[in-house]
């Protein structure tokens, strides 16, 4: 009967001498890698945007015909009738 321990250190430096693994999970860290840093771009990006919306929002006057809750438009609604 073959000693299980023997055969696997014969085995070992053909186990070593693969590349395909070692390839394999090099991708997986670029991959993550490029994950990682598009993550932190759209992040960014996205939070520079927001501020450029709000503040271009902001800077426009704001007309009491645009919007408005439904209450105070049927208020003004019924105070032009009765005038």
């Amino acid at each position: 009967m073959k000693n299980p321990l023997i055969d696997l250190s014969n085995k070992t430096p053909t186990l070593l001498n693969k590349k395909k693994g070692a390839a394999m999970v090099e991708y997986a860290i670029m991959i993550g890698l490029v994950a990682l840093v598009a993550f932190a771009v759209v992040k960014t990006l996205g939070t520079k945007v927001n501020g450029t919306f709000n503040s271009m929002a902001s800077s426009f006057p704001v007309s009491s015909t645009t919007g408005g809750d439904d209450e105070t438009d049927k208020k003004d609604k019924k105070d032009k009738k009765d005038k």
